[in-house]
């Protein structure tokens, strides 16, 4: 795809059990294969979801992207226009339903989550780790600090 002058990609899944040869790439957020940026599939794909697992609701859906949510992942869906019927349209609905309602998230086209992976991939540390200020007012930048038995994010 590099090649090709393509900017990102999203043709790999985080997992994928169900799949005839199961894997993943074992990402939750973008990472680049040489200058590309790939954003991971995160959720599973509709045909997944409705032809393999049957299932009629956004529940697993949901469930998976209120995890990715709780660890600062990439929540990213990957669905077919020709497997759309009103039923699969109204599950669509209920998962943006439910991803629009969530306080904190950025709800970014794939070109602007590849042009911040980019950008982020560019900045340096001072000797204490810390990103210098002066950064571009679209930046904002969080430290993980860990505090006993967990980690803290510092904002």
């Amino acid at each position: 795809m590099h090649e090709l002058g393509c900017l990102y990609d999203s043709s790999f899944p985080d997992t994928d059990p169900f799949e005839p040869q199961p894997g993943g790439c074992c990402s939750i957020l973008p990472f680049f294969l040489h200058d590309l940026v790939e954003l991971p599939i995160t959720l599973l794909q509709d045909h997944t979801l409705f032809e393999i697992l049957e299932q009629r609701t956004s529940d697993i859906w949901i469930s998976k992207a209120d995890w990715l949510v709780k660890h600062r992942g990439l929540v990213n869906v990957l669905v077919h226009p020709d497997y759309t019927d009103a039923h699969r349209l109204d599950v669509y609905a209920q998962l943006l339903e439910h991803l629009t309602g969530q306080a904190g998230g950025w709800h970014a086209l794939p070109r602007e989550v590849a042009a911040w992976w980019r950008l982020r991939a560019t900045l340096e540390r001072d000797l204490a780790g810390r990103i210098p200020s002066g950064l571009p007012a679209s930046v904002t930048v969080a430290h993980a600090v860990l505090v006993g038995d967990r980690i803290d994010i510092e904002a």
